[in-house]
């Protein structure tokens, strides 16, 4: 097969005829026809590879995130099983540490309790000698009162009755306040008159600083400041602590025992001091440990409950052996503004 081709030659009346073979041609375009077939099929092929590629892989995919939310669903079931049963042992934990903690305030509050009465016990005596000395006052002046009824002298019976009725009065703090001081219970902190606190003590055991013949010095000191406490546990402390002190003072003619007071705008220090024998390295030690005592009788909680009253009430208590010899405790607590 020809393809007839023509074309005029110039400047003369010939014409060109050439007969061009066209297998070359079409065997040339059959040949490229087929190479950009076959190249489009090798395409699409490729294609259709990538495209079940993708497929199974996003199959593939799907399935990996199904078990892996299984997985997770699965772990999510067996962490909540977990924290539920975390929760419950915590709640469980929580209870048992809740009733420990009422047990254990239970218990600090009966052995303050117990302290207390112990300290009852002590002074009873020293409080039948206080309010004897009064009620012995008040017969004297109630017989001496019916004699200058009969004379007339109605002057002298006014300051009977006068003296009667401060001598009932000295009765009744007395007796309130051993009252106040042998009832149970936990009062809570408010502010404290740091000096009638401490006349409060007195009142208690004054009797047997005046039988012993020591002398507190100091007394007053705390007049006019306030502290955060409990009146009646704070009283405990300086009763237990008075005591100590004329145990340590006891069969000594020259004993003494000194109140220094000094305060800043936050916190009052208080320093009971005596000139006893001090506190040996060991009694030092051991000296807020519960059941250590020096005292025949003593039963070695007296420290341990005061330093747990102190405590509650934000404060702390030490103590020390004083160079020029005797004891020294210290109480530091909140100061109070009224």
């Amino acid at each position: 097969t020809f393809i007839a081709l023509a074309r005029a030659v110039p400047t003369t009346d010939w014409t060109l005829h050439l007969l061009a073979p066209t297998e070359p041609e079409v065997m040339r375009a059959t040949l490229l026809a087929r190479g950009i077939a076959l190249a489009a099929t090798v395409a699409l092929m490729l294609l259709a590879a990538f495209g079940l590629w993708r497929w199974r892989r996003a199959g593939e995919r799907r399935s990996e995130e199904a078990r892996a939310r299984a997985e997770l669903e699965d772990r999510v079931a067996e962490r909540t099983a977990a924290l539920s049963d975390a929760n419950g042992r915590l709640l469980a934990e929580a209870e048992e540490r809740r009733r420990a903690e009422s047990a254990l305030a239970q218990l600090r509050d009966e052995r303050a309790q117990v302290n207390r009465l112990a300290i009852m016990g002590q002074i009873a005596a020293s409080v039948a000698h206080e309010i004897n000395q009064p009620v012995a006052a008040i017969r004297t002046s109630a017989d001496n009162s019916a004699i200058h009824l009969e004379r007339g002298n109605t002057a002298a019976v006014a300051r009977n009755l006068a003296t009667i009725a401060g001598l009932t009065e000295r009765v009744g703090a007395i007796t309130g306040q051993l009252r106040a001081f042998g009832r149970r219970g936990t009062p809570a902190p408010e502010l404290v008159p740091l000096g009638e606190a401490v006349r409060g003590a007195l009142l208690l055991i004054g009797h047997r600083l005046k039988r012993q013949g020591v002398p507190l010095e100091g007394e007053e000191a705390g007049d006019g400041l306030f502290v955060v406490a409990s009146r009646v546990r704070l009283e405990q402390v300086f009763v237990n602590l008075f005591q100590n002190a004329l145990d340590a003072l006891d069969g000594r003619p020259d004993g003494v025992i000194r109140l220094i007071v000094a305060y800043t705008d936050e916190r009052v220090r208080v320093s009971v001091l005596d000139s006893g024998p001090g506190l040996a390295p060991e009694v030092a030690a051991a000296l807020f440990t519960p059941f250590r005592t020096t005292k025949p009788q003593g039963l070695g909680l007296g420290l341990v409950i005061c330093h747990d009253i102190v405590t509650g009430f934000g404060g702390t208590l030490s103590a020390s052996s004083r160079s020029e010899g005797g004891a020294c405790f210290v109480l530091d607590l909140k100061r109070g503004m009224p």
